[in-house]
């Protein structure tokens, strides 16, 4: 393990190192099979230029050298892949890996959380003055007495139970006109949160409130933060 929990990383950063000893026997066998049908070769085209191979001969064995070096560099990627890196910025979360385990292929070992945004389920009603890149005011509970900018990024293409395990079907005849909420993405100023990187986490409560024309402003429900995370898994 070259990381450890909640720990800063950047792109390209060695998170895990799985012993390559299989690995590299493999490697060192496709090297010598390669190195083999390359001598091979090239002593048929000696001998064919004298008349002693027949071109079919020599069309096996130049078959035979690309054949070993695509096995050489399957070799090498496997290899390539003992050492697991960061796919990108971020913080460490969800670590499930220690030094010593043995991993299966596809084990989810930790996530890279490289960004936050808050998701805001407003009222349809409110979404009438409401444009991307209007700016946002937002509290968070955790961090008391602290304002921070965001600015209004998108909003999904559905309402949140258009996307429910089991969404409503209004063709019943039966149909209640029921406000829907709308998830709206908003981004945080980097600027604002400056300072506060490491304490705005998945899971807390936060509420914001987007300023619209005219100095009104529309306040969404208690919310969360959202993260994206990029798993890290275990490969060959």
């Amino acid at each position: 393990m070259r990381v450890d929990d909640n720990q800063r990383v950047h792109q390209g950063d060695v998170l895990v190192v799985l012993d390559p000893t299989d690995y590299q026997v493999q490697v060192d066998q496709a090297q010598a099979d390669y190195e083999k049908s390359k001598a091979d070769l090239q002593r048929a085209q000696t001998l064919k230029g004298a008349g002693a191979v027949s071109q079919q001969d020599l069309d096996t064995d130049e078959s035979a050298i690309e054949v070993a070096a695509a096995k050489l560099k399957d070799a090498q990627d496997q290899l390539a892949y003992c050492t697991i890196r960061a796919p990108s910025d971020g913080r460490i979360g969800r670590k499930t890996v220690e030094t010593g385990n043995r991993l299966n292929v596809g084990a989810a070992l930790m996530a890279v959380v490289e960004d936050v945004w808050i998701v805001a389920n407003f009222k349809e009603t409110q979404l009438g003055k409401m444009r991307p890149g209007q700016k946002a005011a937002i509290t968070i509970d955790a961090i008391p007495n602290k304002t921070f900018k965001g600015v209004v990024d998108s909003w999904a293409p559905g309402s949140g139970s258009t996307f429910a395990l089991l969404p409503p079907d209004n063709a019943t005849g039966n149909f209640t006109k029921i406000v829907q909420r709308v998830p709206v993405k908003i981004r945080f100023d980097q600027d604002s949160i400056q300072g506060f990187e490491n304490r705005i986490v998945p899971g807390l409560s936060c509420e914001p409130s987007v300023l619209l024309r005219g100095g009104e402003a529309n306040r969404s429900t208690p919310l969360q933060p959202q993260t994206e995370s990029i798993p890290v898994t275990a490969g060959r």
